[in-house]
């Protein structure tokens, strides 16, 4: 799995908690958390808020790919 989109809207701290333990075990996951409500941070992670445009949407996944890309390990 290279990239994960959550919404964190109700309830916020469940999903926190989701993504923390995602990203302890996929270290390179990239990560695009979306909220209606302000979000102090997700570390490590694109944080969209709502509203956003499509074409924002677009630019984060695909930065976000690019960021997997290069963190991705090679097979051996």
């Amino acid at each position: 799995m290279d990239l994960l989109i959550v919404d964190l809207d109700e309830p916020e701290q469940e999903r926190l908690e989701a993504v923390a333990t995602l990203r302890g075990n996929y270290p390179n996951l990239s990560i695009i958390a979306l909220s209606a409500l302000p979000v102090s941070s997700v570390p490590g992670s694109i944080v969209l808020t709502k509203p956003f445009r499509r074409d924002l949407l677009f630019a984060s996944v695909q930065e976000a790919l690019v960021e997997a890309a290069d963190n991705r390990q090679p097979v051996s």
